[in-house]
């Protein structure tokens, strides 16, 4: 082959070996190394360094101890991390030496306080009552004793994330809720326990777009593309012929490898797809 056919060889077993590199395929790194003018690690370094001058002159000063150089991209990020909460805690530390007097609370912080104890309060007599209903010890049946003690986690951790919903469907399930006890429930309790309703609707709320963007991200799904079991088997079926069609290429390719003229005029060809750049004002092929 010529110098610049080994050249586009060279380039493209690093570009393809690299990208397995990365995911710890250690065959794949010496395959890069071995054709690559600057080896996978060195590579890392130089990428690291740049992004640590990066971080170092936004943030104003240098990260870790003196001239350190971090071995990997996850140490200069704790450092990084720490450097910002660092230079937080110092800024929120001059505010208080300063003595900037606090700001009067409004009428609507006061009474969503005052909803919040209420919530607090309802929340600890909800867990109270289920305590003492569910308690273990206090059964002599085996299987009953079981069947509470299995509440009780429930219980317990409904309560750690201040799950009304949760609560109260245990209630139900052990006869504690009844509308006579709704009724008689003062009107403040009531606000505060459909405050609360509302704040954990909004934590669910988070949580499944949470989940809606992880399985989008996982997936390669489009952005905003509606989330369903349907759209979802479409789209993995598309994925997966567009790969068949992509294996059987590169089984073509490899059968093909053998032929010196098919494999330089591969080489050049895939050369040219990879560097082939659109120019919207080239009109020399109207």
């Amino acid at each position: 082959m010529s110098a610049k056919l080994k050249a586009i060889a060279a380039e493209m077993i690093c570009s393809l070996s690299g990208s397995l590199a990365m995911e710890g395929d250690e065959a794949m790194q010496a395959l890069h190394d071995t054709h690559a003018t600057q080896s996978f690690e060195e590579q890392g370094k130089a990428v690291t360094g740049d992004i640590q001058s990066f971080m170092e002159d936004l943030l104003g000063g240098k990260l870790g101890d003196g001239d350190q150089n971090f071995a990997s991209l996850e140490e200069l990020v704790h450092a990084s991390i720490a450097k910002m909460q660092a230079q937080a805690e110092a800024a929120s530390q001059a505010r208080r030496s300063a003595g900037t007097p606090p700001r009067k609370k409004t009428a609507t912080q006061k009474k969503a306080e005052q909803q919040a104890l209420d919530a607090d309060g309802a929340l600890r007599t909800m867990y109270r009552q289920l305590v003492s209903a569910l308690h273990p010890d206090r059964e002599t049946d085996p299987v009953e004793q079981l069947r509470k003690t299995a509440l009780m986690k429930e219980a317990n951790a409904a309560y750690e994330r201040r799950d009304l919903l949760a609560l109260l469907q245990l209630q139900l399930q052990v006869d504690l809720v009844d509308e006579r006890m709704i009724s008689s429930m003062a009107h403040e309790k009531l606000s505060a326990l459909t405050a609360l309703l509302k704040e954990r609707v909004k934590v669910l709320t988070s949580e499944l777009y949470k989940i809606e963007r992880q399985t989008v991200d996982e997936f390669g799904l489009p952005m905003y593309a509606p989330l369903s079991p349907a759209s979802l088997k479409r789209h993995l079926t598309s994925q997966m012929k567009r790969l068949e069609g992509d294996i059987e290429a590169m089984q073509h390719d490899l059968a093909q490898v053998p032929d010196d003229r098919y494999f330089k005029r591969w080489l050049r060809q895939q050369h040219d797809l990879r560097y082939d750049t659109f120019d919207p004002l080239d009109f020399g092929g109207l």
